[in-house]
């Protein structure tokens, strides 16, 4: 008798109890779109928490060295072995050894590790010669200290002569000045004499109600004026300066060291005013006396006569009442600018007379 397989057997099962197992094969399942997305989410947050945890533990790494660092320079601060057992200062021209160990003291038991050097320069400063403080750890008990000096970079004659200061190269005042006024001699004079044993400027005329104090910078308008101008000018005229008569900060002039004398005024358009200067000094040259640029485009000037040429010297024209031969001259008849009929601006050292027959001002 023959079997059969009912319609509805089982898939799998033998038919008529024997032949081939029909074991089918199991298809992979590809994953849908949002499975794919999360797996990749899943996969980037894991690597994402492994690099802040990474991170994490670099920055306590390093925070604990930092801790261990200032726990180490805290206790070695204070070692008796770096505690400073002397100042080792370097004396200059104005300031003594003494007197800089003195203002650069410390207190018992500071080390070069925990010293404040802004507090020593600070006092060591005090001392208005000093401009600059040099600060050195020389290991294992000893603070160099050095200085560097204001330079003198002018006399200042104050009012009539009531007293004379010595000007810092940055505007500070540094010290009143003494000088020997036994023989009578006229104070403006025994300035620049000392001034120009110094290798500095001399101001004078300054008002008398200038008030110096040692170390303070200068903050008067007549003084700030000279400095200025002195920045300014061109070194053929700043480094033949040798006396600057400032009355007020509108009149202001200067001297040169052949006689040459120029009025400048306030200290503004200073470039337009050395300009004018050049031109006249380019034109006459050693025949001039006078120039007066206050008023740039309107430049007056006086000169000798042609043939001759300037004799006197700065100190000749500081004298209040000359004594010296004026040299020979001529008139000019051409005038221009602001000057009255001797040429005086009232800025200067008082038009002593030496060139009052050197003829009207040329334009």
């Amino acid at each position: 008798m023959t079997s059969r397989v009912a319609s509805g057997a089982p898939v799998g099962s033998r038919a008529g109890g024997r032949g081939k197992l029909n074991t089918p094969v199991p298809r992979p399942k590809t994953p849908s779109p949002s499975s794919r997305e999360t797996l990749r989410g899943r996969d980037g947050g894991s690597a994402g928490n492994a690099y802040v945890r990474r991170a994490a533990v670099g920055a306590g790494i390093v925070a604990g060295l930092a801790l261990i660092s200032l726990v180490v320079l805290f206790v070695m601060a204070h070692l008796p072995v770096f505690v400073i057992a002397g100042i080792d200062a370097t004396a200059s021209e104005h300031v003594s050894e003494a007197q800089i160990a003195k203002l650069a003291s410390v207190e018992e038991g500071t080390t070069l590790l925990n010293v404040d050097t802004s507090q020593i320069t600070e006092k060591v400063s005090k001392n208005p010669w000093v401009k600059r403080v040099i600060i050195k750890r020389e290991f294992p008990d000893t603070l160099g200290v050095s200085v560097e000096e204001r330079s003198v970079a002018a006399l200042v004659v104050i009012g009539g002569g009531t007293s004379v200061w010595a000007l810092g190269d940055d505007g500070v005042w540094i010290e009143p000045v003494q000088l020997d006024t036994s023989s009578g001699g006229d104070v403006v004079q025994l300035a620049l004499a000392r001034a120009q044993d110094m290798g500095c400027l001399l101001i004078a005329n300054v008002p008398a109600t200038v008030n110096p104090a040692q170390g303070a910078p200068s903050t008067d308008d007549s003084i700030l004026d000279v400095l200025t101008y002195q920045s300014q000018l061109p070194d053929s005229i700043s480094t033949e300066a040798q006396v600057y008569y400032a009355a007020s900060s509108g009149s202001v002039s200067v001297v040169l060291k052949s006689g040459l004398e120029v009025s400048l005024g306030a200290a503004n358009d200073v470039s337009a005013k050395v300009q004018a200067l050049k031109e006249i000094m380019a034109n006459y040259g050693d025949q001039l006396t006078y120039v007066n640029v206050r008023v740039p485009s309107k430049p007056t000037y006086r000169k000798v006569a042609d043939g001759t040429t300037l004799s006197g010297a700065a100190d000749t024209v500081a004298q209040i009442t000359a004594k010296s031969t004026p040299a020979t001259t001529s008139s000019s008849s051409g005038r221009s600018g602001e000057d009255g009929d001797d040429g005086s601006d009232g800025d200067s050292a008082g038009d002593s007379g030496q060139y009052r027959d050197a003829g009207a001002d040329e334009g």
